[in-house]
């Protein structure tokens, strides 16, 4: 509940004994039960002296595993996400991501579908004991109880109707560690801010000035509001928050070198673990925090091929207008206290009244004013002003 935005979802933590499963709505638990199995108890069940892909074997496993999850009557049919925790979830997640090449690091937040579930069990179900010990994303100490995770797995989903499978990289020990803490600090986590907590943590460690980054934001999301006024221009409530947080983070890769900010921007966002987002809306934020040009932009996205063309359009879009926030910034004096952005026959006109002197701002701005005109389809004159 405070590592990931699931506000309904089942969870499903597999030991070598026993396998927990919960439900929750809204954040908060509604049922839970501990069944008396695990990979461990299901292997001597079902697998004693028999390969670890036996086919009856694992027809009784699955037979047996679905009946004790229909005995409870609250896990059918509730079509909400699974999250997977522990170490067998973790290794599903792991093979999956081998078999498909996956371009980013982490599991936590990492998202499967059926079909990908499915597509880990096949393979296990194909290889033999050798191939499974060269199998990448497998630890050599699981290869003995993994087919009876796979097969858990894949039942919970069918029976639950599943809307996907999500792994969480923190469990017990987070769980626990976490609970004390707010013993004592009420207000150190916030299960209803995940993403806006992981990200702040983010831009402190890479000194990210906390006035600069709010200035930043403002400047940008005021940008934006004026764009979506004058012009058709409209994004989602979940882009917009995307884009709020990547003016904050903009160019964070300059605290390890500023002539290759963008790069370090881009593979620090993307490789890190973000509690709140998933992989697809990490790399959106990365994009966008990161964004120089449309060349370098396409470049990042080659990696990850989970764009279509409009979304591509809309990211360029709206990482013009935060490199074009930036440059109204560029000093870092927070110089520009309001904007007007005012239509003229030929032109757009945006006043920038300011506090301090503005010389950065001015060539910069005039520099980076190509990427508004882009989205306004007119010349834009700007003017700084203190009237």
């Amino acid at each position: 509940t405070h590592t990931l935005n699931i506000n309904n979802g089942i969870t499903v933590d597999i030991g070598g004994g026993s396998t927990e499963i919960t439900y929750f709505e809204d954040k908060k638990l509604k049922e839970a039960i501990s069944f008396p199995f695990g990979v461990v108890t299901l292997e001597k069940m079902f697998f004693a002296d028999k390969d670890h892909n036996d086919k009856n074997a694992i027809k009784k496993c699955e037979k047996y595993v679905k009946e004790q999850f229909e005995s409870e009557k609250w896990i059918k049919d509730k079509n909400v996400p699974i999250i997977g925790i522990g170490g067998s979830a973790r290794n599903n997640a792991r093979i999956h991501q081998s078999l498909n090449n996956y371009p980013i690091a982490g599991v936590h937040g990492y998202d499967m579908t059926k079909k990908g579930l499915e597509e880990v069990f096949d393979v296990l179900k194909k290889s033999d004991k050798n191939e499974l010990k060269d199998l990448d994303g497998l630890s050599r100490d699981r290869t003995d109880i993994i087919l009876p995770s796979s097969i858990l797995f894949n039942t919970l989903y069918d029976i639950s109707d599943a809307k996907r499978f999500t792994f969480s990289r923190k469990g017990l020990r987070e769980g626990l560690v976490m609970t004390r803490i707010k013993e004592e600090f009420p207000k150190a986590f916030n299960k209803n801010n995940v993403t806006s907590d992981a990200l702040k943590h983010i831009a402190n460690e890479y000194n990210i000035n906390a006035s600069n980054g709010k200035q930043r934001m403002k400047l940008a999301e005021d940008l934006l509001n004026k764009l979506e006024e004058i012009t058709s221009f409209k994004i989602s409530k979940e882009d917009r928050e995307i884009f709020k947080e990547a003016a904050n983070l903009y160019y964070l890769g300059s605290f390890i070198d500023a002539d290759s900010s963008s790069q370090h921007t881009y593979y620090i966002i993307a490789n890190s673990s973000i509690n709140g987002l998933s992989h697809k809306e990490r790399v959106k934020l990365a994009l966008l925090a990161s964004f120089k040009n449309k060349t370098l932009l396409k470049f990042y996205i080659k990696g990850t091929p989970w764009f279509d063309d409009e979304e591509i359009e809309l990211i360029q879009k709206l990482g013009g207008i935060i490199k074009f926030a930036h440059a109204l910034n560029v000093s870092n004096t927070d110089c520009i206290e309001s904007m007007a952005l005012i239509e003229k026959k030929n032109e757009f006109e945006l006043r920038a009244k300011y506090v301090t002197d503005p010389i950065a701002e001015e060539y910069q701005s005039d520099r980076q004013k190509k990427h508004l005109e882009k989205l306004l389809s007119k010349k834009l004159n700007i003017i700084f002003t203190q009237d």
